[in-house]
């Protein structure tokens, strides 16, 4: 029988393949081995996807070991001929290994469909792999007719869709909204960016945003962004509510009257950009009681005095001003929050202090205080931290000055075992000069001398940060590494900002 030199291209191909396939799962069960119970809820939501991905390469992989003689030369078969059954366990894997899917205008079931008649049949008897569409209305030829044939060949699974620079005012070009209407009520999953419109040439009803008022039974998962916080709504308007499976709501800046909170009660995670009144945060906690996560930018309000208010399965909050805290008075009526994102206010930091008076938090695991500017002295949230007993890791971000003294203060040996379970430190857009980098070794070695040693640091500067800030020296890390089994550092893309 003959063998061809395609035949042997194919091998090492399809042996490539296997070889990078049991790559990633070796590497996928190194990091399902550990014990993740303790993590934010965000890492145990990736670490689920992890080992979902993880099955289906392995079911990949399997196919491809049993099949193994598929791949021998005197079979004379080719890669573009592989079984079936093999081809689609290979989409698969592909579909679930393509993280940059979304940033690309060819989807992978297009680029599989084109290779030859075999693999465009096995192609189009995958549903799941026509399943992730991106409309992008910088790119508008021809939509209605993709529109249709993804709708098509999904057969039915409901899709991942973004939606991007959707228009706030008409256009005149593809998709129709029939089409667009057609694909929010197909859609398991919404990510819809705004163009940047301003009031102007805002037109609600001509606009994406009004087709939100359709029908969508699948949708589990709505996130918008970019949509301009002068664009008001017409009276009386309402989105989203037509979805009884959905669970996380991420609005932006869009308005909260546009929601009837009593009709989407399953709600599980929320996030808004707009100031909350404390009327609407208390409609909202009411009607939607089963919040894990919850992420406000203010309220905007004075607050009553009221007695406080109670999540009781909220697990993650994040407020960049600080009344949320007041609002729910005590740590007790938020009995399983694990981690909290606040601003490093002198105004915040008295809220934290009363927040965890009196008793213990210990449910808290993540701490992150961001936005620390122009301040003579560190923040003093070390007595608020001794209430803090199974912190595990602590994330300061957007910080310009006061590295040096909050961690020459908390070497010492009134502070140094305060948080005695703290694992993680990270620092992010951080400045650092050399007297900062020097304290932070300090610390590191007082922590490990008092056995409550820091066991990952995590830095980075990226993209364009202040121009007062002192990017980190690199030479400093081989210290680093004596004091801390992990560390991370990523300053590859900073850039100073030109004050000019």
């Amino acid at each position: 029988m003959v063998y061809h030199k395609e035949d042997q291209a194919d091998v090492a191909i399809a042996a490539k393949a296997a070889a990078e396939l049991k790559e990633f799962t070796s590497l996928a069960q190194s990091m399902l081995s550990v014990d993740w119970s303790a993590a934010p809820p965000a890492m145990r939501a990736a670490v689920v996807d992890l080992r979902g991905t993880n099955d289906a390469v392995q079911r990949a992989l399997d196919v491809l070991v049993a099949q193994a003689t598929h791949f021998a030369p005197a079979s004379n078969r080719t890669a573009a001929s592989l079984p079936g059954d093999v081809l689609h366990e290979i989409f698969r894997a592909w579909l679930s290994l393509d993280d940059d899917h979304r940033s690309s205008r060819i989807p992978s079931a297009f680029t599989a469909a084109s290779v030859n008649k075999h693999w465009r049949s096995v192609a189009l008897q995958s549903g799941s792999l026509w399943a992730t569409l991106i409309i992008d209305f910088d790119h508008t030829n021809d939509l209605n007719e993709h529109i249709d044939n993804v709708l098509e060949r999904s057969q039915g699974y409901p899709l991942d869709l973004t939606i991007l620079k959707a228009p706030l005012t008409g256009w005149y070009l593809e998709p129709s909204a029939d089409h667009i209407a057609r694909l929010l009520s197909a859609s398991r999953t919404i990510r819809c960016s705004f163009s940047s419109s301003s009031e102007p040439s805002y037109d609600f009803d001509q606009s994406v945003l009004a087709i939100f008022q359709t029908e969508l039974p699948l949708a589990e998962t709505i996130i918008c962004s970019n949509y301009h916080p002068g664009c008001l709504l017409p009276m009386g308007v309402q989105l989203f509510t037509l979805s009884p499976k959905l669970r996380r709501l991420e609005m932006g800046s869009i308005p909260l009257d546009a929601v009837d909170w009593s009709l989407v009660p399953h709600l599980t995670a929320f996030a808004t950009q707009c100031f909350v009144t404390e009327e609407q945060l208390r409609i909202i906690c009411t009607s939607c009681p089963r919040l894990t996560d919850l992420s406000l930018f203010d309220i905007n309000t004075p607050l009553s005095g009221v007695a406080a208010h109670s999540l009781p399965y909220l697990e993650r909050l994040r407020c960049d001003g600080r009344q949320a805290l007041q609002y729910f008075g005590h740590h007790t009526s938020v009995p399983v929050l694990q981690t909290i994102e606040i601003p490093c206010s002198a105004q915040t930091l008295l809220q934290l202090s009363t927040f965890v008076r009196d008793t213990p938090w210990t449910s808290l695991r993540v701490l992150e205080l961001h936005y620390i500017w122009n301040s003579d002295s560190p923040p003093e949230f070390l007595h608020a931290m001794r209430n803090m007993p199974n912190l595990v890791e602590l994330r300061l971000t957007h910080e310009t000055d006061c590295l040096t003294k909050f961690f020459e203060r908390w070497q010492t040996a009134e502070w140094v075992e305060v948080a005695p379970k703290l694992r993680s430190l990270v620092l992010r857009q951080c400045s650092f000069p050399t007297s900062a980098t020097r304290a932070l070794a300090a610390f590191l070695l007082a922590r490990k001398r008092a056995n409550a040693k820091v066991r990952r640091l995590e830095i980075v500067q990226a993209g364009i940060v202040p121009y007062e800030t002192d990017i980190y020296s690199k030479w400093m890390t081989p210290r680093l590494r004596q004091l801390v089994e992990e560390v991370f550092i990523d300053t590859d893309t900073v850039e100073l900002d030109d004050p000019e």
